[in-house]
């Protein structure tokens, strides 16, 4: 969910992989044998993609307050300015309104796609090094 905030968000990656360590951390609250790799694993996957799911809802409403129409002239106008060919200018040109509407269908559907995959990775990946720091059994 940090990662939908606009100012929060530039550390995106850090967040992600530290959802993965704090789904282990509150598995081993309550679990009291060894969490192995793949239950980590399994529980920062887990921990993704309903952190996904969040994300993509917190971003539609936040896209509508901080979208404006100078932030699609500036990205043309940087575009030209790299010296880009004619063809992918016309490409992006194209593009470009359909990614300013936030509920349009496939921009909902490529940004879910993308954080399905960056959560369920980085996720993932915290939930593996959880298992490695708390995967011991808890001792009475």
């Amino acid at each position: 969910m940090l990662s939908a905030l606009p100012l929060v968000n530039c550390c995106c990656l850090l967040w992600l992989g530290g959802g993965g360590l704090l789904a282990v951390y509150l598995l081993r609250q309550d679990y009291a044998g060894e969490i192995a790799a793949g239950l980590g694993a399994k529980a920062g996957f887990l921990a993704g993609m309903i952190g996904a799911l969040f994300w993509q809802i917190l971003e539609v409403p936040i896209s509508y307050l901080t979208r404006s129409s100078q932030q699609t002239e500036q990205i043309q106008e940087f575009l030209r300015n790299q010296n880009f060919p004619a063809e992918t200018l016309q490409v992006v040109e194209k593009l470009l309104p359909l990614f300013a509407e936030p509920l349009h269908p496939v921009v909902l559907i490529f940004g879910l796609l993308t954080k399905v995959l960056a959560c369920g990775v980085l996720t993932t990946i915290g939930g593996i090094l959880g298992a490695a720091f708390w995967g011991k059994p808890k001792s009475n």
